[in-house]
Parts: structure tokens; sequence; C-alpha cells
């Protein structure tokens, strides 16, 4: 992550924001405390329209005295950071090591058309990803007969929203899916 302090005109600090996501600029109050709130910009402006969040500031002094490093950090543990920042891989390896029980050194699909949505990744679902999300399926395996999970990407770095991702997923799992039965974050595994 890149910070360039751009401004400290009207009381408040404005820093050019790289590196980090969509995140592209954040404005830091001269007088804040830990815990205050801070702006942050983000979203490309073009597959995600700009937007305007806030963050919790972590640094120990306000910022007439600030660190580059109590900006970095105010932003990592941002919300928005968070959301955009999360690994979809680490959803579908998290439900593979659960619910998966073949052990076959090399498996295979019984049938790909009998499979059941285990899980689909809606974690932040209003922040775009550096990459695209997970579906889980569980299948039968072939060889051993027992459970075998496999997964699917869906949508695209620029797909969020809630409805969007759903409907994205349903498109993909080419089924209309029972959302109280999957498993929609990692928090749930």
């Amino acid at each position: 992550m890149q910070l360039r302090l751009v401004s400290t005109e009207n009381g408040f600090h404005d820093f050019d924001v790289s590196g980090a996501g969509t995140i592209r600029r954040v404005t830091v109050c001269e007088n804040i405390k830990y815990g205050g709130a801070f702006n942050i910009y983000y979203g490309d402006g073009h597959t995600i329209a700009h937007r305007k969040g806030s963050g919790k500031w972590l640094g120990r002094k306000g910022v007439e005295g600030y660190l580059v490093g109590d900006v970095e950090k105010s932003i990592r543990k941002s919300e928005i950071f968070i959301g955009e920042a999360v690994d979809s891989e680490a959803f579908y390896r998290a439900l593979s090591k659960q619910f998966c029980r073949c052990m076959c050194s090399d498996p295979y699909i019984e049938n790909p058309l009998e499979r059941k949505v285990l899980g689909v990744d809606l974690d932040h679902s209003e922040y775009s990803r550096a990459s695209s999300r997970y579906i889980v399926y569980l299948y039968t395996c072939g060889r051993c007969s027992k459970d075998l999970t496999g997964g699917m990407s869906f949508g695209s770095l620029g797909s969020h929203g809630l409805e969007n991702l759903k409907a994205l997923a349903q498109n993909e799992a080419r089924t209309a899916i029972e959302w109280d039965c999957v498993i929609t974050s990692l928090s749930q595994v």
C-alpha cells in the first residue's frame, strides 16, 4: 500500500492511496482520537461506482503527529479493505476440509449432474473482490462412493451486491438455490 499526503486544508489530512484494492483516498480530521471515524473513498468508477465509507482510526496520536503507519493500519482494519481483500479460495478450502470424505488419490465425479450446492461465498457482498467468488458443490466420488467437494468461481472482480451475487450463483448452479440450506459465510464453517 502506498500513501501520499496531498492536502492539509480545512482541518483534514487528505491522502491518495494506491495498492489497497479500490480504495483511492482517505481523509482524516486533524484532531481525530483513537476510535474516531475517518472517510474512505473507494470504487474504480467503472465496475464499482465511486463511493464513500468510513473506517475506525487506530492511531495512538491524532493526525497532528500522524504516522503513515497509523493511516495504513487503520485502512487495513477497515471493513472496506477487508471486504475487498477476502480470499474466496479460503472459503472453498474450509468447506472442502469439513465436508469432503473422499481420500482417493485419483478421484472422479460419478455423475456431474447429481450435485448439491453446499456453499456460496457471500461474505462482504457489498464490496468487490480482486478475484471471483466460489460456489462449492457436494458430489459423489466414482471410486469410493464418498462425498467429494468441487468448486467453481462465479462473477467477476466487479461483482458485488447481495441480490446480484445470489443471481450470479444461481445462474452458475443452473438451479434455484435454497439459501437457508447453504453456507454463505466462512464464519459458518
